[in-house]
This record gives C-alpha cells, structure tokens and sequence, in this order.
C-alpha cells in the first residue's frame, strides 16, 4: 500500500515536472523574442537614442494630460448651463405670465367701460320713463341699472386683483432677468476663461512637440508619433479659429476685446500655419527637416499681411 501511495505521489509529481518544463521552455522563448526585439532595435537605434526618446516620450505623455480628449466644458460651466437652462424657461413662463395677466386686465376695463357708457344712457330713460308715467319700464330699467352696477362693481373687484397678480409677475419677471442676466456673464467668463487656457495648453504643447522633434535629431519613431499629435493640435486650433464662441462683454469694452481677440487669432494662426511644417508629408522626404528662421519670418510677416 505505502508502495502505491509513493507511486501515486510520483506521478503528480512528474506530471507538475511536465508543467514546469513546458513553462520554463515559453519562459526561454518569450525572453529570446525579447532578446532578439531589443537588439533588433538597439541595431537601428542606439541605445542613448533610445534612452532619449523614452524621456522625450514621457515628458510628452505629461504634457498631453492637460489637453482633453474631447472638446468639453468643465463641471462648474455646465452648472451654469443648467441653471441657466432653468432661469430660461422660469423667464419665458414668467413673460407668459405677465402677457396673460396684462391680457385678462385690458378686458376686465373694457368691459367697464362699455358698462359705464351703458350706465347714463340708462338712467336717462329711467327718468323719462318715470316722468311719464310708464313705471314699469321704469322698473325694468332700474332693475338693469342694477345688474350692470352690480357687475361693474364685480369686474372693479377682479381688476384689483388682477392688477396686483400683473404688479407681481412684473416684479418677478424683472428679478428673473437681471438673475439671468448676472448668470449669462458669469457663464461666459468661465467659458471664455476655459477656452483660453485650452488654447494656451495647445499652443504650449505644440511648441514642446517642435522642440522635441529638433532635440530629438532624425528619429523616425518620435517623428511620428509628433506628427500625429501636431495634426490633432492643428485641428484643435482650425476649430477654435472657426468658431469664436469668446464671452460677450459690454459696449464700451467691445471694440477693445475685439482687437485683443483678434491680436490672439492672428497669434493662433501663425502657430497653425507654422505647424504645418510638421504634418506628415514631411515623412515623404525622409528625415524631418526644420525650416530655417528667415523663412519662419517671412511667413509671419505674410501671414500678418493677410
């Protein structure tokens, strides 16, 4: 029995033997791909390029994080948004409000009125009724002449406070525009902040891509995965410089931010346009090529001129 036993133990322990075999042998042959991929490598690049294209890669993936995958405000604008969504429809309930109010009050007065035109004419046929001895159709005119007082006096009470509702919904109305109105450029301050720092951090990000990619020499791995990044920065500018969706601020600064704004676009443009240098046609013709300052300015100038 202990002879089976031992037997018994023996072959599990062969067959973990086996396993461990068939591990280590996928062990050795993952490690010589990776041999064979790193001194592949290290032959077409050395190892201090590669050690700088590491660094030069992580300082881009740092400085990547602060450009967000999607054009999207942050949570404290689309609060605003919210709530300005929410001022909107509280105003034009509002505004409704005062139309109907104003509506109902117009009517309740020309229905007095046409009651107090109605009012002497009938009092005059009362008293010539009376003085003619027909007292029944004096009776009849009275009990008229009762009526319309009593529904004059009616409508006189609804007009109050229909006037009152009218007073409230004006006053409320008015709290409700100027609370949308203060909203409506808190709003447009957070955007207008977000898109400027957005620009700022492309812009920034842009110029760390061109240094890299000058630093860096005639690496064609950084070239590109810079390229890639470039066209996605140039694309985020064309967009911004297509869609001016900057805050609005009051008549007398207007023509003053037009200008500063205008001064940024043109700012926006020549670094897109300067960018270009670096787009993937670039690989067509081998190692990236950096054009020289000269050339850098004249394009300024005639971007400028445009």
């Amino acid at each position: 029995k202990e002879i089976e036993v031992l037997r018994a133990k023996l072959v599990v322990l062969e067959a973990k033997d086996q396993q461990l075999r068939i591990e280590i042998q996928e062990q050795d042959c993952l490690i010589q791909d990776q041999d064979y991929e790193l001194s592949t490598l290290l032959s077409w690049v050395s190892l201090k390029e590669l050690q700088t294209i590491g660094k030069a890669l992580a300082d881009i993936l740092a400085a990547s994080h602060k450009i967000p995958c999607r054009l999207d405000f942050s949570e404290s604008v689309k609060r605003l948004q919210e709530k300005e969504q929410s001022l909107n429809m509280s105003m034009t309930d509002t505004a409704a409000k005062v139309c109907t109010s104003q509506k109902f009050c117009s009517t309740l007065r020309k229905k007095m009125r046409h009651i107090e035109i109605q009012l002497p004419a009938l009092l005059e046929t009362k008293m010539l009724a009376a003085s003619g001895g027909n007292f029944c159709t004096a009776k009849d005119v009275a009990e008229e002449i009762q009526s319309l007082t009593a529904e004059r006096d009616c409508l006189e009470g609804l007009l109050h406070e229909w006037s009152t509702l009218h007073a409230k919904n004006i006053q409320k109305l008015e709290r409700v525009k100027e609370g949308y109105k203060r909203l409506k450029e808190e709003m447009e301050q957070e955007e207008f902040a977000f898109e400027k720092k957005l620009k700022e951090n492309t812009l920034k990000y842009m110029e760390m891509l061109e240094e890299k990619l000058q630093s860096c020499g005639r690496s064609h791995l950084l070239e590109k995965i810079c390229e890639v990044d470039l066209e996605a920065c140039q694309l985020l500018i064309h967009g911004f410089l297509l869609n001016k969706n900057g805050s609005s601020v009051s008549e007398g600064e207007e023509s003053q931010t037009e200008e500063m704004e205008g001064m940024e676009d043109a700012s926006l443009t020549l670094k897109w346009e300067h960018s270009k240098c670096f787009s993937v046609n670039s690989s067509k013709h081998g190692a990236f090529r950096h054009p020289p300052i000269g050339s850098k300015q004249q394009s300024a100038h005639c971007e400028l001129k445009e």
